[in-house]
């Protein structure tokens, strides 16, 4: 029980740093930095066991690319997203290259499943597409985009973040609190579009969840983002 007050305490001060950047710039800024240094110092000392300092410098991460993208002044959404996915996707793969053996991420178990996979992207794709307003973005930064947001999100939300907390507390809370989290990490205004991004981070958690296997999440996340762009002409984070 303490884990999971401990996951609640954590995702609270997220949260808070979070809006702060958001609504109360200049504050938020210090309250976020002094966040990455609290996860990193829980992370560093032996305050908690081995899985809640895993999950401690995983969760460093996410108020640390805020940081990151306001140093850049990028003001292109476009570009932003770029460097925040990119960024992602290096993070990941540095966690994951110091990960042991025995939970090595890449693997082709359960891909016979891909078939299902393939169906949930494309299905889902096409009602969001339908769904959601048209735009028009230009076609290589999309690509892009959509590339490194499947691959990205799939070795940190699944990969890192969802095996973390399954080992912290059990699968369920995982579920769960990987959901909440990558909801929080795409927050938006726009109600219809947050709907279809939590559904859409719904299934790729299920996914994993029931066989195990990075590649099918990144799959159906790619698939999905494919889909929904040659409906909509737009990406599923604008």
């Amino acid at each position: 029980m303490k884990h999971l007050y401990l996951l609640i305490c954590v995702f609270t001060l997220l949260f808070i740093s979070q809006v702060n950047l958001v609504l109360y710039p200049q504050v938020g800024i210090l309250v976020t930095s002094a966040m990455v240094i609290l996860l990193l110092f829980l992370t560093i000392y032996d305050i908690f066991d081995l899985y809640a300092e895993v999950l401690f410098a995983y969760l460093s991460v996410i108020p640390f690319l805020s940081l990151f993208v306001i140093s850049l002044f990028i003001q292109s959404l476009i570009v932003r997203d770029i460097f925040i996915f990119a960024s992602l996707l290096i993070i990941s793969e540095l966690f994951y290259s110091f990960l042991p053996l025995k939970n090595k991420l890449y693997h082709l178990r359960s891909f016979k499943f891909i078939i299902l996979s393939l169906i949930y992207a494309v299905l889902f794709g096409i009602l969001a597409g339908l769904y959601l307003p048209h735009s028009n973005l230009p076609l290589f930064l999309s690509a892009l985009i959509i590339l490194l947001s499947s691959v990205s999100e799939a070795l940190y939300f699944q990969g890192l973040i969802q095996n973390a907390v399954c080992n912290l507390i059990n699968p369920i809370t995982g579920v769960i609190f990987t959901i909440i989290l990558y909801g929080f990490f795409h927050s938006t205004t726009n109600n219809e579009q947050l709907i279809i991004i939590i559904l859409y981070g719904l299934c790729g958690t299920l996914l994993y969840f029931f066989w195990k296997n990075i590649y099918l999440v990144m799959i159906f996340y790619l698939l999905f983002q494919i889909t929904f762009y040659f409906i909509s002409h737009n990406i599923l984070f604008f």
